[in-house]
């Protein structure tokens, strides 16, 4: 072997096996990215960068594997598909050193792709994540079309808290409200006033004084029990809301997380009580 051969060599299995290492990271990068709905489903349906499809983007693709599955599980593929090239480069094909190396540039760029995918997902599905205020359930605190950031890391709410929640009682799939009773509370409506325990409730913190909540179908008097995981959340706007009022109690399952900061418009950038 001639001796100027050995230091290419050498860098040759140097980039050889950092290329190793990043193809690891990378495996277990997308093998989260695939499998988090299975430890994290209640936050992931609420995110569209699992169900958007490639016919989404394009309504023009007709075919069945592009239409039905999300563009997030496409580009994992296309990855793995990627991965497995660079693997029989590796270990099969003997390249030589610039070879590896515009392989190794290739691949820098892939997994900073995949890099900031995960990094966006372990953020919206552990953190927080982004959400549209639709409709006018909430005046004045929130208007349709407000843009607003959601905390997940809460396991447990507050009276005043404003959370997400998903029933399948509404027609909007994901709904804006804001907690009034908390587990294991009696609650009463009566005379367009809410009462906790038999005491009235003091709302004029987000509410005008001259606001009265009214139970649902017109009716004078209601009230709910709520149970050891249950909260009761009603609409800021009462007289246009589509709350506990109508579909009862909602479960601590059934809250995606708190609302307490709004950054579009921007006239009205900043927390939100």
């Amino acid at each position: 072997m001639n001796n100027t051969d050995r230091p290419d060599i050498q860098q040759v299995e140097h980039v050889k096996r950092k290329l190793e290492r990043k193809t690891i990271f990378v495996l277990l990068a997308l093998f989260f990215i695939v499998f988090l709905p299975l430890i994290r489903d209640r936050y992931v349906t609420f995110d569209m960068i699992y169900t958007t499809t490639l016919s989404d983007v394009i309504p023009i693709i007709r075919v069945p594997v592009f239409y039905n599955t999300p563009i997030l599980y496409l580009l994992a593929g296309a990855m793995l598909i990627y991965l497995g090239t660079v693997i029989v480069r590796l270990f099969i094909l003997k390249d030589s050193l610039e070879q590896f190396k515009r392989i190794y540039h290739r691949f820098d760029l892939v997994s900073f792709v995949v890099y900031l995918i995960t990094t966006y997902i372990i953020v919206n599905a552990f953190f927080f994540s982004f959400a549209v205020v639709e409709g006018a359930s909430m005046e004045p605190t929130f208007h349709d079309g407000d843009n607003v950031v959601m905390q997940h890391w809460k396991n447990s709410y507050n009276r005043g808290d404003l959370v997400v929640i998903r029933t399948d009682y509404a027609e909007s799939e994901y709904l804006i409200k804001r907690v009034i009773g908390l587990p294991g509370e009696f609650i009463e409506i009566e005379h367009g006033a809410v009462f906790i325990g038999g005491n009235i409730l003091d709302e004029s913190v987000y509410l005008e004084t001259s606001v009265e909540t009214q139970c649902s179908l017109g009716r004078q008097y209601c009230s709910f029990q709520l149970d050891d995981e249950q909260y009761l959340v009603l609409g800021d706007n009462r007289i246009d809301s589509m709350d506990s009022r109508h579909f009862g109690a909602v479960s601590i399952y059934d809250i995606y997380g708190t609302v307490s900061f709004r950054y579009r418009p921007l006239s009205e950038l900043g927390r939100v009580n």
